[in-house]
This record gives structure tokens, C-alpha cells and sequence, in this order.
């Protein structure tokens, strides 16, 4: 698995599923600082990829390459009523772990017929 993690959480933030693969992050801060983007980033300046520094900081894209060893990169996409987001503390291939979550969503909704919190 590319990801170090993967979980499933509600428009807040808060954590429906979840799966720690490598075990190489700790889940529970990455859940919250998950939820803590959706709630301190504006709407406008919010991308599917964003960039936490060592220190638990938002760096903005201009910054990723110089903010030195450390820090998560996260990956979300948003269907219905949730967000499934991808954890990753290596330099993953993005592109792939975004395209597991786009997978993961066809699935459920296969398997589900409606993918949303109540599914979950």
C-alpha cells in the first residue's frame, strides 16, 4: 500500500472508519489535523493535496519542497456527505493513492448502491 493510511470521516471531520497500514503515522493526530483543515482552512484556498510540516503546520504549496525532512502529506476526495482521505509520511506517488480513493468510492457505491454517512 502506497498510503500509510486511510480512514473515512463525516463533513466535520469526524472519523467513521479507519485503517493504519504501515503503522509509520499516528492515526488519531491525523485525524484531527484532517479535521482541523476542514475547519481552519477557508473554501476558496482548500486543495485535494495539502502538505503538514513536522510542527503540525499547514504548508502552502509554493512551500512543500523547503520545509525539510518530516511531515504528512494528505489526499481527500469528497463524495455525498464524506470525505475519504489518504495519509502518507514517505514521497508516495500521489497520483496513485488519489486514484485508490476514487476506486474505494466505486466500490462502496457498488456494494452500498448510496455511499454516504449512513452506509458507512
Amino acid at each position: 500500500m502506497v498510503a500509510s493510511a486511510i480512514f473515512i470521516t463525516d463533513l466535520t471531520g469526524k472519523p467513521l472508519i479507519s485503517r493504519n497500514y504501515r503503522g509509520d503515522i499516528p492515526l488519531t493526530s491525523s485525524i484531527e489535523t484532517f479535521a482541523r483543515y476542514l475547519i481552519e482552512v477557508e473554501e476558496d484556498v482548500k486543495t485535494p493535496v495539502f502538505h503538514v510540516d513536522s510542527a503540525g503546520e499547514f504548508v502552502g504549496r509554493e512551500d512543500v519542497g523547503c520545509t525539510g525532512v518530516g511531515g504528512e502529506a494528505f489526499v481527500y476526495v469528497q463524495h455525498n456527505n464524506l470525505y475519504l482521505c489518504g495519509v502518507t509520511c514517505k514521497n508516495s506517488n500521489i497520483a496513485l493513492i488519489l486514484t485508490y480513493l476514487y476506486q474505494l468510492t466505486a466500490l462502496f457505491q457498488d456494494y452500498f448502491t448510496t455511499l454516504n454517512e449512513e452506509s458507512i
